[in-house]
């Protein structure tokens, strides 16, 4: 079971090529979040969707709506 502030490994398919990376990040809410953060891309998002964080190399803040099918490990 996900919960709030808790670290995970999910998969994220990478801009560039499409194929999935292996990232780290911290959930940072679920379905209600994910729909206010992108209300027309993801209007339609499930409760048990993830709003992920997480910073990149360069210090960069990057958020995600992750599927729960794509959680690899809670940590």
């Amino acid at each position: 079971m996900s919960k709030k502030n808790q670290t995970i490994k999910f998969k994220h398919p990478s801009t560039l090529t499409g194929i999935p990376l292996i990232l780290t990040g911290t959930i940072m809410g679920f379905g209600k979040e994910v729909r206010k953060k992108w209300p027309e891309e993801m209007g339609e998002a499930p409760d048990d969707m993830l709003l992920v964080w997480r910073k990149d190399v360069f210090g960069n803040e990057l958020h995600y709506a992750v599927d729960p099918m794509d959680v690899i490990e809670h940590l």
